[in-house]
């Protein structure tokens, strides 16, 4: 983009003796507890970015909140509000980053406005493709405004350039997490202090976003509830946050989470009706969540419940069709079930949205070989052999599927090939040994052989052969 001209240096110099005015300056330094960073959180450097925004402009900065002492979020939020009188702040991850925004002037959040904003130059694409969802999302992240900040801040001190305030205390959080010490700060610390109304936006609300507000605070709730430990109150908030509105990035964030966790534990503990109610609970909420029908399509392979769990994995792979294991799984039951035909379906169907998908095609492979379908089984490994020349999974397909038809010089090439890639293999060097035996070449089957037997001494079938080939 022409538009770019990048910098390396200094940010904090660049701020302070640049002659230009600036429509937004954004600040996101490392974390505050390595040695320097905390320079981009004192007064002095805020100050610098007011002095250089243009009349409505913007200063923004990122508050690591993980890790990190109660005091030092609040000596932050004191240091960046005096210095602006007019500050917001957004949540980017619950509990983990903040954002504060800055201005000389009432920062006006208009719903309408920021739907057109993302409409143009695909930027609700890009929000999508990064994990922040759209509109509806992003205004759910406001937490609060300058009252709110007021009394978060509290009296803590601001931290400038004289006391580096934050250089010396924003290392102990770190240790302090380390050693699960109480002080840190925490979701709880904002529950109370959070915007709960809409009051907040310009122009009418539309009922969307009223949805996504509640949405979003049930899930926070669900949040405060589950690092309490307190998990059955959280899952029936991210049951209820589901409800109002089902793609909220935190319900579809942490929900599955949540659910897969105690399911595990469930599992670990045999409880296998407990673990199917918690999937089932998950995709009562979001019907559409792939890896929540895979994950009910192993419980049901572990009962061996085969109808139900390949119920679960087509509806995996049909929801997400690049969902590859969904698609290995429900193959790999038909294929055990010897319906080969639906095995087949199965592996062109997760080709058709990967088709250079080694696995897929290597499955598909071996279920021709198994239909005496020759010919589409060679045709599918060469294919896969064009993607990456160096599998020796395909070799050795290859090599099999000759070696079974008894022909045994093709045979060999693909074996030898497959030995090249993998020679530590003994089951390759054991059907190599087989392929010279099949042309009369006994003293390069015999060779083979005790390479085989070298790798693995307790192989039978080598020690078999070898009896027969009279070593």
């Amino acid at each position: 983009d022409p538009r770019l001209n990048m910098l390396v240096g200094d940010g904090r110099n660049h701020v302070a003796l640049s002659r230009r005015n600036y429509d937004v300056i954004i600040s996101q330094p490392s974390n505050l507890w390595i040695a320097g960073m905390a320079d981009l959180f004192t007064s002095e450097f805020f100050q610098s970015c007011r002095q250089n925004l243009k009349p409505g402009g913007l200063t923004a900065t990122w508050i690591q909140a993980y890790a990190l002492q109660q005091q030092d979020v609040q000596t932050i939020i004191a240091t960046f509000k005096g210095v602006f009188p007019h500050v917001a702040m957004w949540e980017l991850m619950p509990s983990v980053d903040y954002l504060l925004i800055g201005s000389e002037d009432p920062i006006p959040i208009d719903p309408a406005q920021i739907e057109a904003r993302l409409a143009a130059n695909g930027l609700r694409q890009a929000l999508s493709q990064n994990g922040a969802g759209d509109e509806f999302d992003l205004l759910s992240s406001y937490v609060m405004g300058n009252q709110g900040l007021d009394d978060l801040a509290g009296e803590a001190p601001a931290n400038t350039d004289d006391n580096a305030r934050l250089e010396f205390s924003a290392p102990r959080g770190l240790y302090l997490d380390l050693s699960r010490t109480e002080g840190l700060f925490s979701l709880e610390d904002l529950a109370d202090r959070r915007r709960t109304e809409l009051d907040f936006v310009e122009g009418p609300v539309q009922p969307a976003l009223v949805k996504a507000w509640r949405a979003r605070h049930l899930a926070l709730d669900g949040l405060i509830h589950e690092r309490r430990g307190e998990y059955a109150r959280a899952l029936t908030n991210f049951a209820a946050a589901a409800r109002w509105r089902p793609q909220d990035i935190e319900v579809r964030r942490v929900y599955p989470e949540l659910s897969f966790k105690l399911a595990e534990n469930a599992l670990r503990r045999r409880r296998f009706t407990q673990a199917q109610a918690l999937y089932d609970s998950l995709l009562a909420a979001l019907p559409e969540h792939a890896a929540g029908h895979y994950r009910k399509g192993e419980l049901h392979e572990l009962l061996q419940e085969w109808d139900d769990a390949a119920h679960s994995y087509q509806r995996a792979g049909t929801i997400a069709p690049t969902f590859t294991p969904a698609h290995m799984r429900l193959g790999a039951i038909h294929t055990r079930r010897r319906k080969f035909d639906q095995a087949i379906e199965t592996y062109r169907r997760g080709l058709e949205a990967m088709p250079k998908h080694l696995d897929l095609l290597n499955n598909l492979g071996t279920l021709y070989l198994m239909q005496d379908r020759f010919e589409d089984g060679l045709a599918v490994f060469h294919q896969a052999l064009a993607i990456d020349s160096t599998d020796a999974r395909v070799w050795n397909n290859l090599g099999t599927a000759f070696l079974q038809r008894r022909q045994y010089v093709e045979a060999q090439h693909w074996l030898e090939g497959a030995i090249r890639q993998r020679p530590t293999d003994a089951t390759l060097h054991l059907k190599l040994a087989d392929a010279y035996r099949g042309t009369g070449a006994i003293a390069q089957a015999r060779e083979v052989l005790k390479q085989a037997l070298k790798l693995s001494p307790d192989d039978e079938r080598a020690r078999r052969m070898s009896r027969q080939l009279g070593d």
